[in-house]
């Protein structure tokens, strides 16, 4: 490592090169943390983590067997005394206004650790208050819900973007307890949502087929379809699908 700092400051080596070597090196001594050592009481497997922004010191966990849990990350101070850290909180399918199957998606209310967010296999999404762990609202979606997101940068809104297994994403108003929008584009199951991080307006889906639509929720229409062949727009995708129909029918004709 001493020699890489002393290449840069040197100007012997590239930036790009440096910063790659000094990644490898990096990624060499990854390992697990040796005190840190969670305790789950969480029967399967862990479907989705999440790590509130604000404190960056609540560790949300979603398990398989429909539980909820909180972990504090930093109750155990900078010292390790060799006992494994338990859920500040936990929820399961007895808890009342529970899930009652797997825990697909869970996210933090992005201004602070009073709310979070899950979503399930039984369809629904719940707002939950972290500190009397209690459902407060429950939106009930038409298929199973595979992930939900928030926008860490809103200030107009707080919505909550729900992609389930069918091809609408559904934004929820956690204020009203509705729908806002229903955004049509995909047709497949929409496995994974993320806000932007440059407009609080923007986000992204991504669908079972590898299809992948940038959505701007004052505007009718997806903004761009990405996908393993080509990145367009919508208008200039519909054209180029219009033109294939045409083809096809005037060889069919000819034929």
């Amino acid at each position: 490592m001493e020699d890489y700092l002393l290449g840069r400051t040197l100007n012997l080596s590239s930036g790009l090169g440096w910063r790659k070597r000094l990644r490898q090196e990096r990624l060499k001594t990854l390992g697990l943390s040796q005190t840190r050592l969670f305790n789950t009481n969480q029967t399967g497997g862990i479907n989705s983590l999440a790590l509130d922004a604000t404190e960056q010191r609540y560790l949300l966990s979603g398990a398989s067997d429909s539980s909820v849990a909180i972990f504090d990350t930093q109750s155990l101070g900078r010292t390790y005394n060799g006992l494994p850290l338990d859920p500040v909180c936990l929820a399961g399918r007895s808890t009342p206004g529970g899930h009652q199957y797997m825990v697909s998606s869970v996210a933090w209310y992005p201004m602070d650790t009073g709310m979070f967010i899950t979503g399930s296999y039984d369809q629904d999404v719940k707002c939950w208050d972290a500190n009397m762990m209690e459902v407060v609202c429950t939106f009930c979606l038409p298929a199973k819900v595979a992930a939900v997101a928030m926008s860490h940068i809103a200030t107009t809104h707080c919505l909550i973007a729900a992609g389930c297994h069918e091809p609408l994403l559904r934004l929820c108003d956690p204020a009203t307890g509705a729908f806002t929008h229903t955004l049509v584009g995909h047709k497949d199951p929409i496995w994974s949502v993320a806000w932007s991080y440059r407009s609080e307006y923007e986000l992204v889906s991504g669908d079972t087929r590898g299809q992948v639509r940038v959505w701007d929720i004052r505007r009718f229409g997806s903004l761009h379809v990405l996908d393993q062949y080509a990145t367009v727009a919508p208008r200039i995708l519909r054209l180029q699908q219009r033109q294939q129909q045409q083809q096809l029918q005037a060889s069919s004709l000819n034929d």
